[in-house]
């Protein structure tokens, strides 16, 4: 898509609606103003109590009106299951990444807000199924360490549990030699470091529905043609970020990345994991690999 984009020089915004709430923009430019001191961790985490077990259930024919090898398109060849269809299907690995690609994403793209426009040098991760007993495949509990040259970003996420970091069951925080900033669509709270007084503690609410606002830009910015508030640049970054985080727990490996031949190095298992193999006739012929 972002080769595309430049090719043809069309205006693109990826839909993480974030990017445009008023009150995470105001905590970023917080940080990026230098006020929270040295930012060395960022963390992010979705506590997710509505996600239920989808349970076990046996394939089935295709219902009426299915077309079932378009909608399959170039996944694997699957016998029609009721668990890998509408919604649930982003549980299994033929066709989405689970809640890392699901909602870490998005929580992964409000901590780069306030972070350095780079990517991380190394990637671990490590979870499973621990509280789920059902036929999705992803994990319902994992924790990503991402390191980059100047700080860390750590992701978390739990299905089944509600009681997440902080008093919120998802949110996103900064840790700076200054105070802290944790923040979700409630708003965002400043927290000064007690044996600092250079920042007073602040809170402020949340900013309402960023949708608006989002696709407001996105319609500016086609008209304008600037490059809008999140273009594929910066969606194609934190979503590399949520696709390590899945090659490094499906492969148990630390994943060394290397952001310009955009491969993992010295790791061919994980390496095969940055693009995928396409079922014929499907075919996206200036993929990386087949």
């Amino acid at each position: 898509m972002l080769e595309a984009a430049k090719k043809y020089n069309r205006v693109v915004q990826m839909g993480s609606q974030w990017r445009s709430a008023a009150h995470i923009i105001e905590a970023a430019e917080i940080i990026r103003s230098g006020k929270l001191g040295k930012v060395s961790l960022a963390r992010a985490w979705a506590f997710l109590d509505w996600l239920p077990s989808i349970g076990h259930i046996a394939n089935s024919p295709v219902p009426a009106g299915v077309d079932y090898d378009l909608w399959l398109g170039p996944a694997p060849k699957h016998d029609f299951n009721l668990n890998r269809f509408h919604f649930n299907f982003r549980w299994f690995w033929d066709y989405a990444g689970g809640l890392m690609t699901d909602w870490g994403v998005h929580l992964l793209n409000m901590a780069s807000m306030g972070l350095p426009p780079e990517n991380p040098k190394s990637v671990t991760a490590a979870g499973g199924k621990f509280i789920l007993d059902d036929d999705s495949e992803t994990p319902d509990s994992l924790v990503t360490v991402y390191d980059y040259p100047s700080c860390q970003l750590i992701w978390e996420h739990r299905a089944g549990l509600n009681n997440g970091l902080n008093g919120r069951s998802w949110g996103v925080e900064w840790h700076g030699t200054e105070g802290n900033i944790i923040l979700n669509d409630a708003g965002y709270e400043l927290v000064t470091e007690p044996k600092k007084a250079n920042l007073p503690s602040q809170k402020k609410k949340g900013s309402g529905d960023p949708r608006p606002a989002h696709v407001r830009n996105f319609l500016d910015c086609c008209k304008s043609r600037q490059s809008p508030v999140l273009n594929l640049e910066i969606g194609h970054r934190v979503s590399t970020l949520a696709h390590l985080g899945n090659i490094a727990y499906r492969t148990g490996h630390k994943v060394v990345w290397d952001e310009v031949a955009e491969k993992v190095v010295g790791d061919p298992e994980a390496d095969k994991m940055v693009s995928v193999k396409y079922r014929k006739p499907w075919h996206l012929p200036y993929m990386r690999r087949a």
